[in-house]
């Protein structure tokens, strides 16, 4: 297949590619000067290129970035959203697959950051697109994804580096707030598996999960483990009005529909990473 990846050399994009060798891939972003937002130049792909799927990974990530930088995050990820959607499907793509995030959950169904609207958003645009057009459209809900080429700004991230250098790590909370930590290595197994899939659906919208949540102090214990055993600088502080409680995945299609189930949980994903 010819596929069009935008974020292609981001944090899973960059895992993804590895992955599928036998697909020619056409990467968009912005580390190489192109944007979703630019409609001319997403067109231009698609006019000399016949393409069978797009995976859309672009996106301002960061629940808490998007606090402070709202607008930012709502047009890039809703905006660019709609021209390479509507793009692709002018150009008879067959089949569209997007990111979306475990935040579209909150803590009650209501999203907590601009983040999680951007993506709840998505999902509708998606359904309304659908409806609109012959493209098949799916929605992967990434779960606390962690691994190879990870953001710096990542909780996990933030512990690996200070516990190698024996400085503080922040808990915003008590540390009992728990998360569905998923190995990139799993979600890119996934994302391979429905790309090519033979079976048919319209619009679907998908848990990417490990399905066991796992709070804050229990992931710094397994990182003490591994890294540092003796490691004691802890600091809790407040917590964010924007953190949600606890995720959770529900795997369930995943399984029913295709046979995967994640391979690695937190403590055997984060030992295949680091080791």
């Amino acid at each position: 297949m010819k596929i069009i990846i935008s974020g292609y050399k981001g944090f899973i994009g960059s895992n993804l590619v590895k992955r599928l060798p036998n697909h020619t891939i056409i990467g968009i972003d912005l580390k190489d000067g192109n944007d979703v937002l630019n409609s001319e130049y997403v067109n231009g792909l698609f006019e000399s290129n016949d393409v069978d799927a797009v995976i859309h990974l672009a996106a301002i990530a960061g629940v808490g970035y998007s606090i402070e930088h709202s607008e930012e995050v709502l047009t890039n990820n809703i905006v660019g959203f709609d021209v390479l959607s509507k793009a692709a499907i002018k150009h008879n793509v067959k089949h569209f697959i997007y990111a979306s995030s475990s935040s579209v959950y909150g803590d009650d169904g209501t999203q907590k950051s601009p983040y999680a609207v951007s993506k709840a958003t998505n999902e509708l645009q998606a359904a309304m697109y659908s409806n609109l057009s012959n493209m098949k459209f799916t929605g992967l809900r990434f779960f606390t994804v962690y691994g190879e080429g990870i953001r710096e700004d990542l909780a996990i991230s933030k512990f690996i580096k200070a516990m190698k250098t024996n400085t503080p790590i922040h808990v915003y909370g008590d540390g009992t707030q728990s998360r569905d930590f998923t190995y990139v290595d799993d979600i890119c197994e996934a994302i391979k598996l429905i790309l090519e899939s033979d079976k048919d659906w319209k619009n679907e919208v998908l848990d990417i999960g490990y399905g066991e949540s796992t709070t804050v102090n229990e992931l710094i214990g397994i990182l003490k483990g591994i890294i540092n055993p003796t490691f004691d600088k802890v600091v809790y502080e407040g917590e964010k009005a924007y953190d949600v409680k606890t995720t959770l995945a529900r795997p369930n299609k995943l399984y029913e529909w295709f046979g995967f189930r994640p391979k690695y949980n937190i403590k055997e994903g984060l030992t295949d990473w680091m080791n």
